[in-house]
């Protein structure tokens, strides 16, 4: 198994809807049109950035290990795999990214991973 450090705040995060971001934060999501999409709590600032939760790569846990019927934006993991106590994944680079923890409707644990 690969070895990852996590490191986290454990601190939930408030999810802010895209009005709600200055104009020059707006600008770096400009694939954001439709109005409900604007409206809808999916922002998080975290280490100074901002990150669409909408836009990230969702963690399943699977015992036995399966891929087949999951497609898309998902990463399928097995129960023991540091990774598995969180719900989605935004990669930075080969070697780290970004962990997500939704806790309610309108928050997020943020933390950041490398190998």
């Amino acid at each position: 198994m690969t070895e990852f450090t996590i490191k986290t705040d454990n601190c939930p995060r408030d999810l802010v809807c895209f009005h709600d971001l200055l104009i020059e934060d707006q600008e770096d999501f400009n694939y954001i049109t439709d109005l409900d999409e604007k409206y809808s709590n999916r922002f998080v600032r975290f280490k100074e950035s901002w990150y669409d939760t909408s836009d990230v790569q969702r963690i399943i846990v699977s015992d036995p290990l399966e891929s087949r019927g999951y497609m898309g934006w998902s990463m399928v993991i097995k129960s023991d795999h540091a990774l598995a106590q969180w719900h989605a994944v935004l990669s930075e680079s080969y070697f780290s990214g970004v962990l997500f923890k939704f806790t309610d409707e309108d928050q997020v644990v943020c933390g950041s991973y490398y190998s």
